[in-house]
């Protein structure tokens, strides 16, 4: 009998002033990927009904910019000014989150109250690779649990033909694959991660557009910053990995999205 087989999408998320650095996103069956796909160009077309349907699909969702109604990033996103459109959006979204039975995973870390515990400077090329060990650890268990195997898929941080900060990701990944965390051995990492994917946001990947609505809910969260007035951090928490098969539990700020100050 085949193994089930899942992706992680995962986005990250910086906060200079709060000296706070994380990695968070959403893993989903990939026998649910295609389903998810047509919910989100659903959601589209619902948001703008006066484009043309391809124009619609074609139109990339970032939380950042949909909270400040930004047309800068995208003319399109001045119907976002409007509450009603921001719900519909929320809504709609965490509708996708339910019905194709996805997973939050995630870890954020204080650089600057860690650095003073340990008199010690941590710098985001050290955070990244502590969130992912955490990461990994539970999509691990995650997987072992649900007797599947699974992918990473990051957005890409590449600026144009450079992808240093996609190869020095890459690195760190495979550093952990290769000598195992203090949880699980290499091998037992090897037998249910797949290896790293990076994938550009122009791309219109609908995976990595519902993962860049996760990091920047709990990284508000995490800086002690209340969420805006419309939002989706409730249907978040819920989707939490929790250990075991569980979701939204009371391990969930272990197994599911943990913070390390």
């Amino acid at each position: 009998m085949d193994k089930e087989r899942y992706s992680l999408f995962l986005d990250e998320t910086r906060n200079s002033e709060k000296k706070t650095s994380g990695i968070a996103g959403i893993a989903i069956k990939n026998d649910n990927i295609s389903f998810m796909n047509g919910m989100l160009n659903e959601l589209k077309v619902a948001l703008w009904p006066d484009l043309a349907q391809e124009d619609a699909e074609n139109i990339i969702l970032h939380v950042t910019d949909i909270v400040r109604s930004n047309i800068r990033f995208n003319k399109e996103y001045r119907i976002f000014r409007a509450k009603s459109n921001k719900e519909q959006l929320y809504d709609g979204l965490s509708e996708i989150l339910d019905k194709n039975d996805m997973t939050v995973f995630g870890s954020m870390i204080n650089l600057q109250s860690l650095g003073h515990k340990y008199k010690k400077t941590f710098d985001n090329y050290i955070a990244d690779e502590m969130c992912m060990e955490e990461i990994l650890n539970n999509y691990a268990c995650f997987l072992k649990y649900h007797s599947a195997t699974g992918k990473i898929i990051f957005e890409s941080r590449s600026n144009g033909d450079n992808d240093k900060s996609d190869r020095i990701f890459r690195k760190q990944f495979y550093k952990i694959i290769t000598h195992g965390t203090k949880m699980y051995k290499a091998i037992e990492l090897q037998e249910v991660i797949d290896g790293i994917e990076f994938i550009k946001k122009r791309d219109n990947n609908a995976g990595l557009q519902l993962a860049d609505f996760v990091p920047y809910h709990f990284m508000r969260n995490f800086c002690g910053s209340s969420q805006q007035k419309e939002n989706m951090f409730k249907t978040l928490k819920k989707k939490r990995y929790s250990g075991g098969v569980t979701k939204g539990e009371q391990l969930s700020s272990i197994f599911g999205m943990n913070f390390i100050k």
